[in-house]
């Protein structure tokens, strides 16, 4: 069972669930407002689909609509379908995972608004649409390891410089006085600083050595020591270290690109008649 498939359903069934509690049947009058033809055949749109919210509970607007039923027809063109059985047994595992007889889940299609028909074939059409996009979008946005290396290069990042300070304070003492016996300091654990991060009154953490300690009088009196414990300069940030930060990223940019160009190329190849 295809994955994204599965993890739809239980999406779906987790939505019916909370609207089983609250919701009662939705009775409407159906007018047609669209009709999307296409070598594959002719769709139409009515109210219901606009005025009704998907089964994951998502009002849908007329362009919306409109890119579904183009995705219909291209999959009747190119005779994909999905038949009883694989709905059927869509409906088995949901039914194991989530402990539910068929009279639960086709009473959640009714607290949803749709009859179980409607809900069955909401169902088959979505997973008709994600066969369409699985062929036409997800399939092509692998990223190779040549292309995410042209990223590295193209645009380099430093790791900043890196300070780890520890901090003691002192109260009812001279800074000449605690500076006498830094033995009897307590410090807190050590803290990781990044050079953004240091703040306007501690600039001078940026010029201390390891092991030198800066005294500081605070405004009620109290003495602040920064003791330096060690420093890491920013350095360039290796290929490996970027490699999951830059790949995801190139991923979503190559889905957005050919999903609005399969999108458009599928409007283009439909005829839309506004009623």
């Amino acid at each position: 069972m295809n994955h994204d498939f599965r993890t739809y359903l239980f999406l779906v069934t987790s939505t019916c669930i909370a609207l089983h509690l609250s919701a009662t049947p939705i009775t409407l009058e159906d007018t047609i407002v669209a009709i999307v033809s296409s070598a594959g055949g002719t769709e139409i749109i009515t109210q219901s689909d606009l005025d009704r919210p998907t089964l994951f509970g998502q009002y849908r607007s007329l362009s919306d609509c409109e890119f579904g039923k183009a995705i219909l027809l291209e999959a009747k063109k190119h005779k994909i379908d999905v038949d009883d059985a694989m709905v059927e047994g869509y409906l088995e595992s949901v039914q194991q995972a989530y402990h539910l007889t068929r009279q639960d889940i086709n009473q959640m299609f009714i607290d949803a608004g749709y009859t179980v028909s409607e809900g069955i074939e909401q169902l088959r059409e979505s997973q008709i649409m994600n066969i369409i996009l699985q062929r036409e979008v997800y399939e092509h946005i692998s990223i190779s390891l040549q292309e995410v290396r042209a990223y590295y290069d193209m645009h380099p990042t430093c790791k900043q410089t890196e300070y780890v300070v520890e901090r003691a304070l002192v109260g009812q003492k001279t800074i000449g006085d605690v500076a006498a016996q830094p033995e009897h300091l307590l410090f807190s654990a050590p803290i990781v600083l990044q050079e953004s991060e240091i703040s306007s009154d501690h600039v001078f953490i940026l010029h201390m050595k390891s092991g030198e300690m800066h005294y500081n009088t605070l405004s009620d009196g109290t003495i602040e020591v920064i003791r330096l414990q060690s420093r890491t300069d920013s350095r360039l940030l290796s290929f490996d270290e970027r490699y999951d930060e830059i790949a995801p990223m190139l991923q979503k940019e190559k889905y957005e690109t050919l999903f609005s160009q399969f999108k458009q190329r599928l409007l283009q190849s439909v005829s839309i008649v506004h009623l």
